[in-house]
């Protein structure tokens, strides 16, 4: 399959899980943090966005002996923190859901020989603009390509 066919049935994936908020498929880069965080504010006016991309590619060699490889991709989302609310429970469930849905579909509706390796690489809070708060997740997985 095609590096674009994967990442479109990431996309999708991702785009299931209940809470998810906005889904970039891929790493976005403003000159503004308002710019930015435009980018992922959900149409309620809540920050709760996510994008990934694919960071890491097969060497040559292992192609010519007939192994296609692996991609691997990270996620990173941010979340508004609200800690009246417990934003902090609300963003550990949504990582855990993000999880259960990439282990859910382990061959990304049959784009992949399989998914695996999922690990959360990070999970803290961002300050911007030396105030404002963020829930922060980077989560990575490898993706082998179907021959």
């Amino acid at each position: 399959m095609s590096e674009a066919t994967i990442r479109a049935a990431i996309k999708t994936t991702l785009e299931g899980v209940p809470g998810i908020g906005v889904v970039h498929d891929r790493m976005r880069d403003v000159r503004t943090l308002a710019s930015f965080l435009e980018l992922i504010t959900t149409p309620a006016g809540a920050v709760n966005g996510w994008m990934f991309s694919r960071n890491s590619v097969p060497v040559a060699r292992y192609q010519t002996l007939g192994d296609p490889g692996t991609y691997s991709y990270r996620l990173l989302g941010l979340y508004e923190f609200d800690d009246a609310n417990g934003s902090e429970y609300i963003f550990q469930a949504l990582v855990d859901a993000i999880i259960d849905a990439l282990q859910s579909n382990p061959t990304l509706s049959d784009t992949c020989m399989a998914i695996d390796e999922i690990i959360v690489e990070d999970i803290d809070k961002q300050e911007f603009a030396n105030s404002l708060q963020y829930h922060y997740a980077a989560i990575s997985w490898l993706v082998h390509i179907i021959p």
